[in-house]
């Protein structure tokens, strides 16, 4: 029996069992703590419960074929776009700020992954999906009509929201219609799709670019306007219609917020969705990990008062924003329980050096390939992305064999020496002379590790908390994993242009032309216009080695903490007794819910 058919069995089983109990529950939506102090659902939460009580084998297929068909575009999304990445800036002549626009989405990410969590707790999973797609088109039009380097930075945050809270959503409901046991393998089914979109990504954007490389990606980000709307329908109508089933069930008790008047209503959404501390986290974030980027290449910046008082205020504005969270926040957005759990803890950890050393050795990787090795668009991409093709397919395998251990913590803990090793050999095989297949070698080795190291962590996060805590759980982990890849891009884009023009000089025959190395600093494209064996190709690609080298061993020495977080602070939870007793109180399979202990 298939995942989806097992999970829709035991729904349809238990449907009658729970039903009587779920009424109890959810009388009250709009409250969040009974007498007791304990949880209730928020709105959101309930109508989540209550149309779990609403599925049918067939509502739950369509359901996760709607989250498949997301994640092929997405995945299509991945494996494409950030191929046109190098064409863009370098049409603007602004290759250097590759790191610096990539940090200003992923510090805009961190603070949207628990606003959109937040939504969908108090309004619901499909509304709070059908904003982040909305965002995600809306950033793409921005993206594909810009005429200069602001504009197309300015568009990241409405798709850095619209793309996270899409990624962000989709494990939020596998985690709602599924039992810890299935939850690490089908957690990966919005991975599937890189199996194939690894290779047809790159080609794809190789067409779309055609002859016009310094417009033709235009038209790369344009396609996918249309495509994400098209596919999110299946899944959004699946919800809807099972939501309205709930409620015709009786099944589904109203937030109220209708029934309040405008002004009551707007009251209390201000502190439903914790309106103040969102405001801080997203001011602290934004003053504390710009100023990194900022002044990242330059030690006089670091001088700088502006620089200086955006780094204050930003801790500042973060120390706010916990006084604020643990004291006064009716609704927070980051709940104080969540940073007295050890296994939540440790995940973060995990997760925030894990994609620090990722983002540290990947940035400039394309750029090096396609000026150190002389490959298309279509080659470069495809031995980048070998290592998601390789890290997900030993997550599925990962995710079975949880499947039918009920354990996870020892499968992470093997897989982070293996991932070290990778980025070990890249500190070797990333030279000028290395061949295509020891390149790709380093690339399958550390996702052979990668695999087993992201899929525990989540799981690990998921199992740890409450039902009524996962969707809050899983946008605190995933907003230290975006944190920890901005401050890799920022480090990434530190090491870049501290070293580059240094390395330029060093390696670029005499006499030097200031302007000539400017240009090739600005945009990679030029780079590649000199001819394969002149002094001044061979010169740029040593300078690229150097660099890249430099990035490698540095991803190495942020990955070894990962070790640490997993071996004392993880805790290793039995999941199959965690699935037996949530079975037997009619609740969903949480360690917290079915009151399991890890062994």
């Amino acid at each position: 029996m298939s995942a989806p058919q097992q999970i829709a069995g035991d729904l349809e089983a238990a449907q009658h069992q729970k039903q009587d109990n779920f009424h109890v529950r959810t009388r009250s939506a709009d409250s969040q703590t009974t007498d007791g102090g304990i949880a209730k659902p928020t709105a959101g939460v309930a109508k989540m419960e209550a149309m779990t009580h609403a599925w049918t084998p067939f509502s739950l297929w369509l359901a996760y074929i709607g989250i498949f068909l997301i994640a092929v575009i997405y995945s299509l999304d991945q494996n494409t776009t950030w191929n046109y990445q190098y064409y863009a800036y370098s049409s603007f002549g602004a290759h250097s700020l590759i790191t610096t626009i990539s940090v200003v989405g992923q510090i805009i990410a961190p603070v949207g992954k628990p606003v959109i969590a937040k939504i969908a707790d108090v309004f619901g999973r499909p509304q709070a999906l059908a904003l982040s797609v909305f965002f995600y088109c809306i950033g793409y039009v921005q993206i594909a009509a810009s005429q200069n380097v602001a504009t197309y930075a300015s568009s990241q945050v409405f798709y850095a929201i619209g793309s996270m809270g899409i990624m962000i959503l989709q494990q939020i409901i596998i985690a709602d219609t599924s039992n810890l046991l299935w939850r690490a393998f089908l957690s990966v089914l919005p991975d599937i799709p890189f199996f194939w979109s690894w290779k047809a990504g790159p080609a794809l954007a190789q067409r779309m670019l055609g002859n016009d490389f310094l417009n033709g990606w235009r038209w790369g980000y344009g396609m996918f306007i249309i495509l994400m709307p098209v596919v999110a329908l299946v899944l959004l109508m699946a919800m809807f219609v099972n939501q309205h089933k709930a409620k015709k069930m009786g099944l589904v008790q109203t937030s109220g917020l209708k029934e309040k008047g405008v002004k009551r209503a707007a009251k209390d959404l201000f502190v439903e969705l914790d309106v103040i501390g969102t405001s801080l986290l997203t001011g602290g974030l934004l003053m504390f990990l710009l100023p990194i980027v900022l002044a990242a290449g330059s030690a006089n910046k670091w001088k700088s008062a502006k620089i200086i008082c955006l780094i204050v205020f930003g801790v500042i504005s973060l120390i706010l924003f916990a006084i604020w969270e643990v004291k006064f926040a009716k609704y927070p957005i980051f709940p104080a329980y969540i940073f007295k759990n050890r296994t939540m803890l440790g995940a973060i950890g995990i997760g925030f050096f894990y994609f620090m050393a990722y983002y540290v050795h990947w940035n400039y990787l394309y750029t090096w390939l396609v000026v150190a090795h002389y490959e298309s668009t279509d080659s470069a991409g495809t031995i980048s992305n070998s290592f998601s093709f390789t890290s997900t397919a030993v997550a599925l395998l990962c995710g079975l064999a949880i499947r039918y251990t009920g354990r996870y913590k020892w499968y992470g803990f093997a897989g982070v020496p293996i991932y070290i090793l990778g980025l070990g050999l890249m500190i070797h095989f990333r030279g000028p002379h290395s061949s295509d297949a020891l390149i790709v070698m380093t690339q399958v080795i550390s996702g052979l590790g990668a695999g087993f190291i992201n899929i525990t962590a989540q799981l690990a996060v998921q199992a740890s908390v409450t039902h009524q805590q996962v969707a809050a759980a899983t946008a605190v982990y995933l907003t230290f994993v975006s944190i920890g890849g901005a401050i890799g891009s920022a480090i990434a884009g530190g090491i870049w242009t501290n070293m580059i023009y240094d390395r330029l000089y060093e390696h670029l025959p005499l006499p030097h032309n200031e302007t000539e190395i400017a240009t090739i600093v600005g945009s990679a494209y030029s780079a590649t216009a000199y001819l394969p064996g002149s002094a001044m190709r061979e010169g740029i690609i040593a300078a690229y080695s150097d660099i890249i080298k430099a990035l490698a061993i540095t991803s190495v020495c942020l990955a070894v903490p990962i070790l640490f977080f997993y071996a004392f602070c993880l805790e290793d939870f039995d999941l199959r007794e965690i699935t037996r007793r949530a079975e037997e109180t009619g609740k969903h399979a949480n360690s917290r819910d079915a009151d399991v202990v890890a062994h």
